[in-house]
Parts: structure tokens; C-alpha cells; sequence
């Protein structure tokens, strides 16, 4: 465990901290602001380092990635939230509470969505196709509310290399 703006990749490369992957968590406010964190972030993305993020942690590895956020005219609030996995068409009941958003225009070639909020259509996850990243705009730790998604945590876990585990 760091703080947000810690100098992890640097540190990495400097042998001082040894980590496998990377688990991006929430906070609050405009993720563009996390310029450090992006920074970071981006280089272990240049390293293919297993990355996955929640909620802002989903906005900071797309930023990472190329894509661009903006306002929710809203946001999304609530323990009820139902987003659809894009590849398997499956539905999940979700806990949210973000007021931003990843954009799809403009995307990366190399991100796709992953999860789509079923009540305005806006990307709830993101996936690259040429590195282990991935990352989720709602709550899948479920405090409080549903477990749905409660699997993102074992298919990460279980996507690491047999050392890394």
C-alpha cells in the first residue's frame, strides 16, 4: 500500500519496492487531477504489469491508457445499478457512486469496454486487448450492497502468473 502520488514505478525500478501486479482502488474527485498517478500508472502499463482498478481507480488506468473522462450530468449513486458484462451479455447488480465517467469516443484502439450501465448506456469497465489491465467503474467489493460481482476479485487473482500468486 501507497499514497496515490508515491513514485511506485520508480521505486520498482530502483529495487526498493517489489510488487506483481497492481490494484487501483476509489476516492474521490476529478480523476484528471491525479497527474501522478496517471504518470505511474502509465508506466506500468508500458511494462504489461496485471493491473485492475475500481472506480476511480477504472478512471486513472484509462486516463493511463489514452482515453478521457468527463462529468456524469448526475452521476450514479446507489446500491442497484445494473451493468451488463459486453462480451457475455451477462447482467450484474451493482453498488455506484462516482460522478465521472470514461469516454467511449475516442477510445484507444487497444481498450474496449467491458461493463455498460444499462440506465444510460456509459462505460462501467474497461479492458485492453494487448495487456493484462482491467477495470471497473462500480463497486464490486459490494459495501453496501450486492454481491454480483464479487467474481472480479477471484478472476484477477486467478489471471496471475502461478508465481505471482
Amino acid at each position: 500500500r501507497v499514497p496515490h502520488d508515491y513514485p511506485f514505478m520508480k521505486e520498482r525500478k530502483k529495487g526498493t519496492l517489489q510488487f506483481d501486479a497492481l490494484f487501483i482502488p476509489n476516492g474521490p474527485g476529478n480523476p484528471e487531477m491525479n497527474k501522478k498517478l496517471i504518470k505511474e500508472v502509465r508506466k506500468a502499463l508500458d511494462e504489461k504489469i496485471d493491473i485492475f482498478g475500481i472506480c476511480l481507480g477504472n478512471q486513472i488506468v484509462s486516463l493511463a491508457g489514452g482515453c478521457k473522462t468527463s462529468k456524469l450530468p448526475y452521476g450514479h449513486r446507489g446500491q442497484n445499478q445494473p451493468c451488463m458484462d459486453v462480451d457475455t451479455k451477462h447482467c450484474i447488480i451493482t453498488s455506484q457512486n462516482h460522478g465521472f465517467a470514461v469516454e467511449k469516443k475516442g477510445m484507444p484502439k487497444n481498450i474496449k469496454p467491458w461493463f455498460v450501465n444499462l440506465h444510460d448506456n456509459s462505460i462501467e469497465g474497461v479492458q485492453f486487448t494487448d495487456r493484462p489491465a482491467r477495470a471497473v467503474q462500480f463497486h464490486p467489493e459490494s459495501y453496501p450492497g450486492p454481491t454480483d460481482a464479487l467474481y472480479l476479485f477471484k478472476t484477477f487473482i486467478d489471471s496471475l502468473k502461478p508465481n505471482e500468486k
